[in-house]
Parts: C-alpha cells; sequence; structure tokens
C-alpha cells in the first residue's frame, strides 16, 4: 500500500555560517588569488600581495593539502575556540585525527578492518603517502616539493602540530580576523 506525503508537512531546516569552513576557504582563496584574479574580492588579492613567501607555502600546506581534514574537526563557535581545539590535542593524536578525515576520503581505506596497518602503509615512504594523496584527490596542482613537506610534517608529528598552529594563530591573528568580523556581520543580515 502506498502512503502519500501529506503537502501539508512542514519538515525543521536551519541554515547557519559554519565560521570555521568559512574562514579555512577564505584563506585558501588566498592560494588562488593569481589565477582568479578578475574573479575575487580586492581583498583577497591585496592580502596575498602582502603574505611573505613562506607564509604562502605554509597557507599551501595547510590549506590546499589539509584543509577537508581540519574542516572535517567539528563545528566550533569561532575560529579562536577551533585554535584552542588544535592547541588541546596531543600532536601523535591530532596526526592521527587528520589522517582518519583523509582515509574517509577513500573507501578502500575505510573498508579497511587494519585501520593502523592503513596509516603505517600511508607513512611508510613518500611514494606510499604520495600515492595515497593521488587516490583521495588531494594532489591539485601542488608541486611535488610541498608534498614532501607535509610527508616530513606528518613524519614529525610535534613539528606537524607546531608549524599548523602557529601558521593558523597568525593567519587568523593578523590575516583575517577583521575582515571575517566585518563580513560575517554582512553574512548574517
Amino acid at each position: 500500500m502506498v502512503h502519500p506525503i501529506s503537502p501539508l508537512k512542514i519538515l525543521p531546516c536551519s541554515i547557519s555560517i559554519e565560521t570555521v569552513y568559512n574562514i579555512l576557504n577564505s584563506f585558501t582563496l588566498i592560494n588562488t588569488s593569481d589565477t582568479l584574479s578578475s574573479k575575487i574580492g580586492s581583498w583577497v588579492i591585496s592580502t596575498r600581495k602582502n603574505l611573505s613567501y613562506n607564509i604562502c607555502r605554509n597557507n599551501m600546506i595547510f590549506l590546499e593539502i589539509l584543509r577537508d581534514a581540519l574542516a572535517a574537526m567539528g563545528s566550533f563557535e569561532d575560529f579562536p575556540s577551533f585554535l584552542a581545539y588544535l592547541s588541546s590535542k596531543d600532536p601523535y593524536e591530532l596526526l592521527q585525527q587528520m589522517l582518519l578525515h583523509l582515509l574517509q576520503k577513500d573507501t578502500d581505506f575505510v573498508m579497511d578492518s587494519h585501520y593502523a596497518k592503513s596509516l603505517g602503509e600511508i607513512l611508510h615512504d613518500f611514494n606510499s603517502y604520495f600515492r595515497f594523496m593521488e587516490q583521495i584527490n588531494q594532489i591539485c596542482s601542488v608541486d611535488i616539493d610541498i608534498h614532501r613537506e607535509v610527508y616530513a610534517l606528518f613524519k614529525n608529528p610535534s613539528k606537524l602540530k607546531e608549524t599548523l598552529l602557529s601558521h593558523l594563530e597568525y593567519m587568523w591573528k593578523v590575516v583575517i580576523a577583521a575582515e571575517w568580523k566585518r563580513s560575517e556581520k554582512i553574512l548574517q543580515q
């Protein structure tokens, strides 16, 4: 017997701004300002021009390659709460969580009942890491030297955490906090 859906049924729905996700995407836009300059705002272009080579390189490492893993860590009230969460994590636990989020993009690894073995396989050597990143489409147009840096950070979780936090704190406090505050008001209208 078929049960028709009542046209009068109201389903609850809410829309909200995912602060961390939007800020991470804003950081990523900075990476693409050279190629999309005619399609993005002047703030992004001028911000990119004022960043050092090392900041841009770290931005590429953490936001082109690891953005999905960072964005999947949960929903936070604001970016400082996200930074506090990252800061509270043990470096090995943080690495494991990031890799888990990346693993979830690849069903072959997710289906593998030997989760620890899968992580070990990814970090076994650079070629294994790079093949994995190709599988989950995280290669993008990022040059191989940047992937070598990511792999080196994965092999040293304390350095990964220190570098990640330092970069995100700098990007938040110096680069985007004031712009986010201005934009957030517009988005909430």
